[in-house]
C-alpha cells in the first residue's frame, strides 16, 4: 500500500556501507529491488525501489563523506522543520552527527545519536516524490525497532522530541497504529527496519547465499515473524512477514 506519513513516524530508511559494490547485489539479489541514481546531488547514492516505488537508499561511505562511518541502516522521522527539530534534540540531550542539509529542492535530513546513543535522522518532505512510496507490501519497510539496555531515558527523549505514545507499540500522533516496537538489549542500542517479505524463513535462507549472514534467526513476535540479517558490509537490518490467524 502507498505509504502514509504523519509527522514523527518512520519517513525513510537507508544503509551507509564500507562495500558499495557488494551489498547493492545483495540487496537487489535477496529482495528484486531496483537500484535508481539519485543524482549528481549526492554521489555513491541510489535509491531502491520494489516495482516503481522508493522504500530505502543505499550510499557509499567515503573518506569525502561521512568518513569512519560503519556500515549500517539508519531510520529517519519525518519532521515539519528539520533545523528547528535538531535544534530541539540537542536540548533535550542529541548528538549532532549532520546538522540540517537540504537534497535539492526535495528535502532536509540531518543525522543524530539519541541520549543512549543511538543513531537516527529526521527527515524533512519538501515534495511529494521524496520519502518512503510504500509500507507493509513484500519488499517495502513493515516495522521498526528500538532497543537499548534502558528505555526509559530514550524513550522519554523520542516522545519529547516526535510526540509519541510508547503505549502498546511505538505510535506517531494521529496514526491509527503502530509502526514499531521498543525491547531491552544487551547489545549497543540502535534502530532495526524491518522489511515485508512472503516466507522469513526462505529469506533469510536465501541471504546466506547471496553473502550475507543470519544474526538473528526467525522468531514470532506478537504480530510478525521475524528475522535479522546482516548484509555482506556487516549493516544489520530485518525481514518480517505478518503473522495471519
Amino acid at each position: 500500500m502507498a505509504a502514509t506519513m504523519p509527522d514523527g513516524a518512520p519517513a525513510w530508511a537507508d544503509s551507509v556501507t564500507t562495500d558499495f559494490e557488494s551489498d547493492l547485489a545483495f540487496y537487489t539479489g535477496l529482495f528484486g529491488w531496483t537500484p535508481v541514481a539519485f543524482g549528481p546531488e549526492v554521489e555513491y547514492y541510489v535509491d531502491f525501489h520494489a516495482g516503481a516505488r522508493a522504500i530505502g537508499g543505499l550510499v557509499g561511505a567515503s573518506p569525502a563523506f561521512l568518513p569512519g562511518v560503519p556500515s549500517r541502516w539508519t531510520v529517519y522521522f519525518r519532521t515539519p522543520d528539520c533545523a528547528a527539530a535538531v535544534a530541539r534534540a540537542t536540548v533535550l540531550g542529541a548528538r549532532v552527527v549532520m546538522p540540517a542539509s537540504p537534497v535539492g529542492d526535495d528535502l532536509v535530513y540531518a543525522l543524530l545519536e539519541d541520549p543512549a546513543g543511538a543513531h537516527f535522522g529526521l527527515f524533512e518532505i519538501r515534495s511529494g516524490t521524496a520519502g518512503l512510496q510504500a509500507s507493509g507490501d513484500p519488499g517495502a519497510p513493515s516495522w521498526f525497532t528500538y532497543a537499548a539496555t534502558d528505555l526509559d531515558a530514550p524513550l522519554a527523549f523520542y516522545r519529547r522530541l516526535l510526540d509519541w505514545s510508547a503505549k502498546d507499540g511505538l505510535t506517531a500522533a494521529g496514526a491509527a497504529a503502530p509502526f514499531g516496537a521498543a525491547h531491552r538489549t544487551e547489545r549497543a542500542p540502535g534502530w532495526t527496519v524491518y522489511y515485508e517479505v512472503e516466507s522469513v524463513d526462505a529469506t533469510a535462507s536465501r541471504a546466506t547465499g547471496l553473502g550475507g549472514s543470519l544474526t538473528e534467526a526467525p522468531f514470532d513476535s506478537d504480530r510478525h515473524r521475524l528475522a535479522v540479517l546482516t548484509a555482506p558490509s556487516g549493516a544489520r537490518f530485518g525481514v518480517a512477514a505478518p503473522i495471519r490467524a
